[in-house]
């Protein structure tokens, strides 16, 4: 110990300086929003648009959500079997041009931007969809559908992987493995996008041609009745999905955005046009029972006064669904204040909201990113600022080990502030708490590389590592006033 820090830690003892109030935990929520790419939704804003181009919008995109509160992007990096990222595997995004740029890799610059800005970004998959109606040129020879036409079936405009095809599901779990390897990611995410939504036509519903899949099952003593199989097979490629990101990153997030209603009647007068267990074999009560996911974000797309959907009863059965292991975090749709859709008033979504922490989910993820960056209603100024006063972190993991991190070694000089971390590979960030006219409040969330601290405000200023798992560890406090550091209790 130097001599200066000696006298410092003498004069603290002694209460020359005075005691330091004892600063909370991190606040925490997850609050994410959706950056979708199929059709160009939110990213990128046409096709064929230059990297620099591109990169423009990804810093934007960035900055706004940083702007609105937001700490987590759910890019959808794999849209129609294809790739919205640098792949080996699959073809470049029609959405994104005709091919690469050279050296640009969205993906990459996207975690690089948000890690900069302290925000989570997770790879978003569409596993079985294969080519969405809004693209206009052919599979690309590379595509899967194309190496294995028999695995694809033409429902309606789009075409569809069978999802009972062992190596359909292969192959959406090394595109995985690819993500979970190559990018420093924060988890991985999966839609509502199962077996497809039943179509109409004449008032009669199309039938899904997956039965020679079915029939050869059914010929090997396979016991099940069709929707049961569907079930079964979607059940086994979540369970699968989930050993894939424990394994090959344990620190990642694994998280489904179901439909909002899980069977039409429960809870008692839920009206739905569907049977999504049914009708897309999706079990999401049994995925949250066998806690094989991380977190569900049922998608509760209807407003607070909605006869058939109503927001609150759905959100409260949800809760109460969800056991210990698993995050409960709704989807809700901000695109519904959108003139063109439903015209919601911004009172729907602070009100849903509020009624979110009301029933203390822990967090919520925002559908879409256009509506923030299009600035819609005006509610960066007039939603965010009021949802999001103070900044958050996203919750620990539920799984894993629960041991805190050991804290940072602080430097202060000249009103900067440096930090030196026990393991910088297993640090996810280095945190910043003022406190300031008697409180608390989180300042600042930078990457374990960042340069340091510098223009801090407050009486007291308390510094914790954050680990890759979400726990952080005890608060090293500073008074900027004296350069007095020591530890926090």
């Amino acid at each position: 110990m130097g001599k200066m820090t000696t006298i410092l830690a003498s004069a603290l003892m002694s209460g020359l300086l005075g005691a330091p109030p004892q600063p909370p935990a991190l606040p925490r929520e997850f609050r994410g929003l959706w950056v979708a790419t199929v059709a160009n939704i939110d990213f990128p804003t046409r096709p064929g648009l230059d990297a620099e181009s591109m990169d423009q919008e990804l810093v934007q995109l960035v900055a706004r959500a940083r702007q609105a509160g937001i700490n987590a992007l759910l890019y959808q990096a794999r849209p129609t079997g294809d790739a919205a990222y640098a792949s080996s595997l699959e073809p470049w995004s029609e959405y994104l041009g005709p091919r690469r740029p050279t050296g640009w890799d969205p993906l990459a610059r996207l975690i690089s931007l948000g890690h900069g800005a302290g925000i989570e970004v997770h790879a978003w998959i569409n596993p079985f969809r294969a080519r969405h109606s809004t693209l206009k040129n052919p599979l690309g020879p590379t595509h899967r559908g194309v190496v294995h036409p028999d695995t694809m079936v033409e429902y309606g405009n789009q075409l569809w992987f069978n999802p009972a095809y062992s190596r359909v599901q292969a192959r959406a779990l090394t595109v995985a493995r690819d993500f979970l390897r190559r990018y420093p990611l924060d988890g991985l995410h999966m839609d509502d996008y199962f077996y497809p939504y039943p179509l109409v036509s004449g008032g009669k519903r199309i039938p899904f041609d997956d039965g020679a899949t079915y029939q050869a099952y059914r010929q090997r003593g396979g016991p099940l009745d069709l929707a049961a199989w569907r079930r079964h097979r979607i059940n086994q490629f979540v369970q699968n999905l989930g050993q894939v990101v424990r394994k090959e990153r344990p620190s990642a997030r694994y998280g489904i955005s179901p439909f909002g209603i899980y069977r039409p009647g429960i809870p008692r007068g839920i009206e739905a046009g569907l049977d999504p267990y049914v009708d897309l074999s999706a079990d999401a009560l049994l995925w949250l029972k066998r806690g094989w996911i991380d977190y569900l974000a049922p998608q509760l797309y209807w407003p607070l006064e909605s006869k058939g959907q109503p927001f609150e009863p759905l959100l409260r059965w949800w809760k109460s669904q969800t056991p210990d292991v698993v995050h409960l975090w709704p989807g809700m749709s901000i695109s519904r204040l959108d003139p063109d859709q439903q015209n919601w008033p911004i009172s729907e979504i602070e009100n849903q909201v509020n009624l979110v922490r009301k029933y203390e989910t822990a967090g919520m993820i925002f559908f879409s990113a256009k509506m923030i960056l299009n600035n819609t209603k005006n509610i960066r100024q007039e939603l965010f600022p009021q949802l999001m006063k103070e900044a958050a972190l996203p919750p620990a993991l539920l799984r894993g080990s629960k041991t805190p991190p050991r804290p940072p070694r602080l430097a202060w000089k000249s009103g900067r502030l440096t930090w030196t971390l026990a393991d910088i590979k297993k640090t996810k960030w280095v945190t910043l708490q003022s406190f300031e006219k008697g409180q608390w409040k989180l300042q600042k969330v930078l990457p374990p590389r960042a340069a340091g601290f510098e223009n801090m405000t407050g009486d007291w200023i308390a510094v914790r590592t954050v680990n890759l798992q979400g726990q952080e560890s005890p608060p090293v406090l500073l008074r900027p006033a004296k350069g007095a550091i020591r530890p926090g209790n």
